[in-house]
């Protein structure tokens, strides 16, 4: 294993936005057999560092590969697009759609009965992401993918992974009263 060796070779799987989590999961328990430190116990401290180093690249991988936008945003990069994590959408309607969402869950975290409320918060989130992740693989799949018009609609996915963080925590915080 190289250390500049993409996430698909690694796991040998196809470099598609579309993956077979369950194998990608499998495909890792069993390099993180192969490459545990654990196994170089008792060799010298530099394969012991090299053990360390690959077992800690498997997971790094492994949680890009396994997270739709990890995932999306690495394809970007592997396909000559970085992503700026602070460029802004200037879509008028997404941010009109992004300012209701935030006061929606804001009233929600409000009500009498918050729990509720919080939780149909995040079923919206929840098929607002679901819907922006079937986007992001037809564009993906399509002949000759347009990698800018993408990194839009990753923007708006980290958008909605943002406010789904925000929402759990305000969930988390209701049940903790």
């Amino acid at each position: 294993m190289t250390t500049n060796q993409n996430y698909f070779s690694l796991f040998a799987i196809p470099v598609t936005y579309d993956i077979d989590l369950s194998e990608l999961t499998r495909r890792y328990r069993d390099l993180q057999k192969a490459v545990h430190p654990d196994k170089y116990a008792s060799h010298s401290e530099q394969e012991r560092l090299g053990a360390v180093q690959q077992a800690a690249t498997v997971n790094d991988a492994f949680e890009t590969l396994k997270s739709p936008l990890l995932r999306a945003q690495y394809l970007l990069e592997l396909n000559g697009v970085v992503e700026d994590g602070n460029a802004t959408i200037s879509d008028p309607e997404f941010l009109m759609q992004q300012m209701e969402m935030r006061e929606s869950l804001e009233e929600a975290a409000n009500k009498e009965d918050a729990l509720t409320a919080v939780e149909d918060s995040i079923d919206e989130i929840d098929n607002a992401y679901r819907g922006l992740i079937k986007k992001i693989s037809e564009m993906f799949a399509a002949e000759s993918p347009d990698y800018e018009g993408i990194s839009r609609y990753v923007r708006r996915l980290q958008f909605f992974n943002r406010l789904k963080n925000e929402a759990e925590a305000s969930l988390a915080e209701i049940e903790n009263k």
